[in-house]
């Protein structure tokens, strides 16, 4: 299971998310959590996501994909 994380900004919490990622790791199931790699890239001043909306920009499917990618052939 991968867990999208939120956009920036967003105003949401991502607690629900959090404890999601923990029922699924619990019964067995391996939970990718992309929200370090996004903070990661903000931080460096990469932005992942489109300021209006929240969906991942070019950037986001490519950093994303990757480090999906790279959980599945793993």
């Amino acid at each position: 299971v991968s867990l999208v994380p939120l956009g920036p900004n967003l105003g949401l919490s991502a607690e629900p998310l959090h404890r999601l990622a923990l029922m699924v790791k619990t019964i067995g199931i391996e939970c990718v959590e992309l929200e370090g790699l996004r903070d990661r890239t903000e931080a460096i001043g990469t932005q992942t996501y489109y300021a209006d909306d929240g969906h991942w920009n070019k950037n986001g499917h490519n950093i994303y994909g990757t480090e999906l990618a790279k959980k599945i052939t793993q």
